[in-house]
C-alpha cells in the first residue's frame, strides 16, 4: 500500500519522506522494511489526505485503515499489537487522571499541547522535586518561549529574560542548577513539556 513517500518515492517532493520508511527500530516487524508494516504507531505518516500526528491522535483512525486490517489478517497470531511496538520505539506511556501522556525515546512529551501543571508536578515528584514559585517562573517562561518561537530557550536566554522581567539579578546559570539539578535546562524542558534535544 505504498503512498510514494518512501525514500526516492514519487511523492517525496510534495509531501516529504514518510517517517515509517526510515524508522529502523521497527525493521522486520510483520516482515516489513523499517516501520513499513507498523506505520500506525509512527507519527507523521500520510493517511486520509493529510499527514497524521502522534500516536495518541492517529491511532483510532489507523485501526480502521485497510492496510492495518490487511497486516493484522496476514500476520494472524504473529501480529504485534501497539503497546509492544511503542516499547520498541522507546515511547513511554504515563496515565494521569485518566489521561494518557506519551514520551519519546529522549524523555520528551510527544505533544507539547498535552502538557498540564498536574503532569509537571507528577514528573517533579518522580524526581523528588517539589516546585516552588521560582521553579514555576522558569517552567512558565519556557512554555511561553517555545509556543512563540517553536524552539527551546538556552540557559543564558532564560537568565537574561527573567532578570529583565523581574527587574533584578535573581536568576543565574548557577541558580538554575540549584532549582533543577545537574542538567537544569534538560530537566526544566521535561517539566515544561517542551523538546529537550540538545539541552543540558
Amino acid at each position: 500500500m505504498g503512498c510514494g513517500r518512501e525514500t526516492g518515492g514519487k511523492n517525496t517532493g510534495e509531501m516529504g519522506i514518510c517517517p515509517a520508511s526510515t524508522e529502523k527500530s521497527l525493521n522486520g516487524i510483520h516482515g516489513g522494511t523499517n516501520a513499513g508494516r507498523a506505520c500506525w504507531v509512527v507519527a507523521g505518516t500520510f493517511c486520509g489526505g493529510e499527514v497524521q500526528g502522534y500516536f495518541a491522535k492517529k491511532h483510532h483512525n489507523c485501526t480502521k485503515c485497510g492496510f492495518y486490517a490487511k497486516v493484522r489478517s496476514e500476520e494472524e497470531n504473529a501480529f504485534e499489537f501497539s503497546p509492544s511496538l511503542l516499547e520498541k520505539l522507546g515511547v513511554e506511556l504515563i496515565t494521569l487522571q485518566s489521561k494518557d501522556f506519551y514520551f519519546d525515546r529522549y524523555g520528551d512529551l510527544v505533544n507539547s499541547d498535552d502538557w498540564s501543571r498536574d503532569l509537571a508536578v507528577y514528573l517533579g515528584e518522580k524526581d523528588n522535586l517539589v516546585f516552588e514559585k521560582d521553579h514555576w517562573t522558569v517552567i512558565d517562561f519556557m512554555r511561553e518561549f517555545y509556543e512563540h518561537f517553536r524552539v527551546t530557550p538556552m540557559n543564558k536566554v532564560i537568565v537574561t529574560r527573567l532578570n529583565a522581567e523581574g527587574g533584578n539579578e535573581k536568576y543565574s546559570v548557577k541558580y538554575l542548577y540549584r532549582l533543577f539539578g545537574k542538567t537544569p535546562i534538560k530537566n526544566a524542558c521535561k517539566y515544561a513539556g517542551v523538546p529537550s534535544l540538545g539541552c543540558t
